[in-house]
C-alpha cells in the first residue's frame, strides 16, 4: 500500500528543481559575461523569473510544513487556511506576473 505522506517528495522535487534551474542559470551568465562579454534584456529577465521561481519554491516549501503533501483525509483542519495562503502566494508568483508580462509584451508587439 502506497504512503499517504508525500511531503518528503514534493521537498525534494522542489529543492532539485531549483537548484537544478540555479546552474543552468549560473553557467548561462558566466558564459555570457566572461566568453561573449555581452549580456541582453533576456538574460537579466532569465534572473528575474529565476528569483520568482525560488520564491514558488520558498512557498512550496514552506507549504509543506503545514501539510501539503498528505493526504485530505489526515490533514489538520487547522493547517488549511495557512495552504490556502501559500496557494495565493504561488498564484501570485507566477499566474498574475506572468500574465502581466505577457500582456505587455503583445501589447508593445504591433507599435
Amino acid at each position: 500500500m502506497p504512503s499517504d505522506d508525500r511531503r518528503e517528495a514534493v521537498q525534494g522535487a522542489t529543492i532539485v528543481t531549483i537548484i537544478m534551474a540555479f546552474v543552468f542559470l549560473a553557467l548561462r551568465m558566466i558564459s555570457r559575461i566572461f566568453i561573449t562579454r555581452r549580456t541582453s534584456w533576456d538574460d537579466y529577465l532569465m534572473v528575474i523569473a529565476w528569483l520568482i521561481a525560488f520564491g514558488g519554491a520558498l512557498t512550496v516549501l514552506l507549504s509543506v510544513e503545514k501539510g501539503f503533501g498528505l493526504m485530505d483525509v489526515i490533514l489538520d483542519p487547522k493547517s488549511i487556511p495557512s495552504l490556502k495562503k501559500f496557494g495565493y502566494a504561488y498564484s501570485i508568483l507566477y499566474v498574475r506576473i506572468s500574465l502581466r508580462i505577457m500582456a505587455r509584451r503583445s501589447g508593445s508587439a504591433g507599435q
